[in-house]
């Protein structure tokens, strides 16, 4: 959407261009969440898992839950 409308895709950058608050903007904390739930790992023998969830990091899991709902706020 914000391309259709001629500003920078991500939601950062978007954020800078309209002067969104701070508060609103991407930060390293979501985008380190986003790589750990979104990305497989590789299997070891204690983890035969290859993607990260709820069971495996319930702590993190809840902030990237925060996460998600205040990036579909901005």
């Amino acid at each position: 959407m914000p391309r259709y409308l001629g500003y920078p895709g991500s939601l950062g950058e978007c954020g800078d261009a309209i002067n969104l608050p701070q508060n609103y903007a991407k930060d390293v904390i979501g985008k380190k969440l986003i790589k750990m739930f979104s990305m497989p790992t590789r299997a070891t023998k204690k983890v035969s898992s290859h993607f990260k969830d709820w069971t495996t990091n319930p702590e993190d899991w809840k902030l990237f839950g925060e996460y998600c709902i205040q990036d579909v706020k901005a």
